[in-house]
């Protein structure tokens, strides 16, 4: 059908301004989508199951965002900020005590945000970096909206996420050098379900990681020993949650819990 052929084309236009050589701005918009679907069901009467279809409207959204790119010997960075409007936002929901997830379309919605990243690099064995993002994303809080769905926030999409760490590579002599990169990053709260329910909630969660170690042979680069920690501290957090699985069939959701703390050695060589 020729709506379809139109609804495949997806638009997109990007500017870039070089303001500089070490420095430029940019701007984008773009429409995705998502198609349509046709939600299959049945339902048991005297004479047999009928069918039932229940379509879903296709998922449209424009992404709009603007930015700045900085790239210097000492200081690189970007800053951005975007916004994305959709329209017939699908979402996965259970309905009627079945066990089983249907697509359906909760309305419009929207994320919008600010992110950021630098590396700051003092010294060729030194290198100290961060990024930071604020985004807000979920349905819109509308009277057409159904309620459960009303306001809700996107799945597994924190308003605030952070990270920052440095990273040392220091030669001691010709065939010999030694290296760390510890490290620590942050989200804020989140839900793992749209509806959102206090079942489904994750607090913020913090974790420290580190990776260290010796370099030996030609250039310190032949041979290495590394030592290494995942989740130092060992914080107890979900990694999902929701209604799949078993727990699906009894109405309470199914909780995956995350790699605890993880320590070990590595040795490599390269040939």
């Amino acid at each position: 059908r020729a709506e379809d052929s139109f609804a495949a084309i997806l638009p997109r236009a990007n500017v870039l301004f070089r303001v500089t050589d070490n420095l430029n701005v940019f701007a984008t918009v773009s429409k995705g989508r998502r198609s349509d679907t046709v939600q299959l069901g049945a339902q048991a009467t005297p004479n047999g199951p009928i069918a039932s279809l229940t379509p879903v409207l296709a998922e449209t959204v424009w992404n709009y965002e603007v930015g700045v790119k900085l790239s210097t010997p000492l200081v690189s960075g970007s800053v951005g900020a975007f916004w994305q409007d959709y329209k017939n936002f699908q979402v996965s929901v259970l309905e009627g005590g079945n066990p089983i997830p249907v697509t359906r379309s909760a309305g419009t919605a929207t994320a919008k945000g600010v992110e950021a990243e630098i590396s700051v690099r003092p010294t060729s064995w030194f290198n100290l970096f961060g990024n930071v993002a604020y985004i807000e994303a979920g349905i819109d809080n509308k009277p057409s909206i159904a309620a459960n769905f009303r306001g809700a926030r996107f799945r597994l999409q924190p308003e605030w996420q952070a990270s920052g760490g440095f990273t040392i590579d220091v030669p001691v002599g010709d065939a010999f050098r030694v290296f760390a990169t510890p490290s620590i990053t942050h989200r804020s709260s989140l839900f793992f379900e749209t509806p959102n329910t206090a079942a489904t909630l994750q607090g913020p969660v913090t974790l420290v990681n580190v990776r260290a170690g010796v370099g030996f042979g030609r250039d310190g680069k032949q041979f290495e020993i590394v030592g290494f920690a995942r989740n130092l501290f060992d914080k107890d957090y979900l990694l999902d949650a929701g209604n799949t699985g078993g727990g699906a069939a009894f109405g309470i959701p199914t909780y995956i819990p995350a790699e605890p703390r993880l320590y070990g050695v590595q040795l490599s060589a390269r040939f």
